[in-house]
């Protein structure tokens, strides 16, 4: 390799090193979505790849919450009632959750359903991170997101929220989980895998 092409890649490494002036370990969303279910061809592999799941996602907080998938903002939640978006995921789309608590309880119920129902998942304490954003006005962004600081979500019981999510998604909404850390607003992380997409294949 010539002295200009190592020079361009040695600047290129740390350009993704480097966030916001701190050195982040990046996220790296293909390194999250497990291996393809068992049994499944190298066709439907690469069509789940290119095309993904086309569906809704529905969500509700205490108190407050905004969604975003792959960095953009796609809905938003007062907390009163299930609010839904919908959206196209594929295995290693990025979810990130903005939650603002004002006191007493706290928590996010989430669940994404595909338009012919065939596929669904929910939000639970498996799968899902808090993570603390190197710039908060970037939190969707994922070069802000330091992988080294990513915690495990905590697991709440069903509760208002849960049941309000499952009866407009129509699917099973068990869990409220929020981030362990104790500040009024936390940020929620996932990885959709292929696990999430299989639908009827087993898992």
């Amino acid at each position: 390799m010539g002295g200009g092409m190592a020079m361009r890649t040695m600047r290129l490494t740390l350009a993704v090193g480097v966030c916001a002036g701190m050195w982040v370990c990046a996220l790296d969303p293909k390194a999250m979505i497990g291996k393809p279910p068992e049994g499944m061809s190298l066709y439907d592999r690469g069509t789940m790849e290119r095309n993904g799941v086309k569906g809704t996602f529905f969500f509700c907080c205490d108190d407050r919450c905004n969604l975003a998938v792959n960095g953009k903002e796609i809905g938003a939640s007062d907390g009163t009632r299930a609010a839904k978006a919908d959206m196209r995921v594929r295995p290693g789309s990025v979810i990130c959750v903005k939650v603002l608590y004002d006191g007493g309880g706290k928590g996010l119920a989430l669940a994404f359903v595909s338009t012919n129902a065939k596929v669904s998942f929910a939000a639970s304490a498996e799968g899902w991170y808090e993570y603390t954003p190197t710039d908060e006005e970037k939190w969707a962004d994922i070069a802000h997101v330091d992988k080294a600081g990513l915690k495990e979500c905590q697991q709440g019981p069903v509760n208002s929220y849960t049941l309000s999510v499952g009866a407009a998604a129509k699917v099973p909404c068990l869990q409220a989980i929020w981030g362990p850390s104790a500040g009024t607003t936390t940020y929620l992380l996932h990885v959709v895998t292929y696990a999430d997409l299989v639908g009827d294949r087993k898992k």
